[in-house]
């Protein structure tokens, strides 16, 4: 027998509905795994040692078996504190699996959003009364380079940059206004007074 006749058998085995207890299941998909034509898969890269602790809501319906699979791939690569959702269907009689993204689960709190307002508000007034300031570093008389990661501090790599654009966004037209544009060629985060 092969491993997906070994999947078909233990499948009708099972009485339709939610499968409870998928220890045994599991291993046994995992050995058919490869050999099931892939249907509609949309990229998603399934290898069967995934399936391995993170199958939930499995439904045996037949000839379909399905189930949701949470994957991580964005938080370890990107900081992401969320994990994508895919669900997954497997065709005992047609040999064929086919899967597709559902959503996400949030797994960590997002941070909370920052108005960027109080602290343009600040930097603007730093500069324009040419202060010294832990955010502020003075090149010279004319010239000022903001210490961003003092203002808008390091999160996750997507929540600091988006929190940083907003803020130049912000600030960047109110600094014009005074006379200060970002210098062709100067470090990021670096603005001249126009003579």
């Amino acid at each position: 027998m092969t491993p997906l006749d070994d999947l078909r058998l233990h499948l009708r085995s099972l009485a339709p509905g939610a499968v409870k207890d998928t220890s045994t299941l599991v291993d046994i998909l995992a050995s058919a795994w490869d050999a099931l034509k892939a249907g509609d898969t949309r990229g998603l890269g399934m290898e069967a040692s995934k399936l391995f602790g993170r199958m939930e809501d499995v439904e045996w319906s037949p000839p379909l078996l399905t189930f949701r699979i949470e994957r991580h791939g964005g938080i370890v690569g990107g900081g992401s504190t969320r994990a994508e959702l895919q669900d997954w269907e497997v065709d005992i009689e047609a040999g064929t699996v086919k899967g597709g993204e559902s959503g996400y689960r949030q797994l960590k709190p997002r941070d909370a959003p920052l108005n960027v307002t109080p602290l343009v508000n600040q930097v603007v007034a730093l500069i324009k009364d040419h202060q010294t300031h832990e955010w502020l570093k003075w090149v010279s008389d004319r010239r000022v380079r903001l210490l961003i990661a003092k203002i808008i501090p390091a999160t996750n790599r997507q929540t600091t940059s988006g929190r940083r654009e907003r803020f130049r966004a912000e600030l960047e037209p109110r600094l014009e206004a005074m006379g200060f544009k970002r210098p062709p060629g100067a470090a990021p985060n670096t603005y001249e007074r126009l003579p």
